[in-house]
Formats: structure tokens, sequence, C-alpha cells
């Protein structure tokens, strides 16, 4: 019996970034869930279902929308042991909320970020293990 491919929610209100996620992902053999806002539907959403990993962006609605979404995530039982990724441009964002991320068990991918390093922090955080490429550090570490 084939194996279901993991299901991984992507939020991001940047549609281009969400698209381009979406391929990488999908060409990868991952089953997305593309998601654009941190909103009430989004987080009815992630609160339902198969879920396997979690990529977000820092950036929604508010400055650090996609904290607080992760936050109210966390409260629930089936989604306190989900793997979360923040994909985030805002460098100073990211340094500012380091103690809240490490609290919340997130790992950080900083944009721009290269593609094959996002397929390896996506496979461990998945349980996967990977062979890092020449010239590439270990995934998850920013």
């Amino acid at each position: 019996m084939a194996r279901t491919p993991p299901v991984i929610a992507l939020v991001d209100d940047n549609p281009a970034h969400l698209e381009l996620l979406h391929d990488i992902l999908s060409d990868a053999g991952y089953r997305t869930l593309p998601l654009r806002s941190g909103g009430p539907y989004t987080e009815a959403r992630l609160s339902a279902g198969p879920l396997d990993l979690l990529i977000v962006d820092l950036r929604l609605e508010s400055r650090d929308g996609g904290l607080g979404l992760v936050e109210r995530l966390r409260r629930l039982e089936a989604r306190r042991r989900l793997p979360v990724l923040i994909c985030s441009a805002d460098h100073a964002l990211v340094r500012e909320q380091a103690e809240r991320l490490r609290h919340l068990g997130c790992a950080v991918l900083e944009k721009p970020f290269d593609l094959d390093d996002l397929l390896a922090t996506v496979a461990t955080l998945l349980g996967h293990r990977v062979d890092a490429a020449p010239g590439h550090g270990r995934p998850g570490q920013r």
C-alpha cells in the first residue's frame, strides 16, 4: 500500500510567494494547503483534518500575525506538536521574537532562501533523514 504524501499547510499573504511554495513542494511530492491569511477561515482549516507541517510567514494581517496564529494553534491538543516553519523576510522581527519562536518550537528559514535549504528543512521537520548537499549547513539552523 502506498503511503499518503505529507500535508503541508502554507500561510502567506503574498500570493506570489504562496504560489511559489505550493509549486516547489508539490513538485517534491507533498500535498499542500495554501491559505492567504491568518484569519478565522485559516484557523478553522488548520484546526481540522490531517496536517503534518505548517509553513507560515511572520507578517500576515499584522506585524507578527503569523506568530499569533501559531500561538492559537498551540492551544489545541491536536496541534501542540505540529512542526512549524516560519519563513520571513523581516530579519529584525525574527531576531526580536527569537525567544518566543523557540518557546513555540518553531524552526526559522529567512527569505530569500535557497530552494535546497527549504526542501531539506521540510524533510527534517517531517522526520526524514536528509543528506546535506555540499556547501549547505544543517537544515533549519539559521
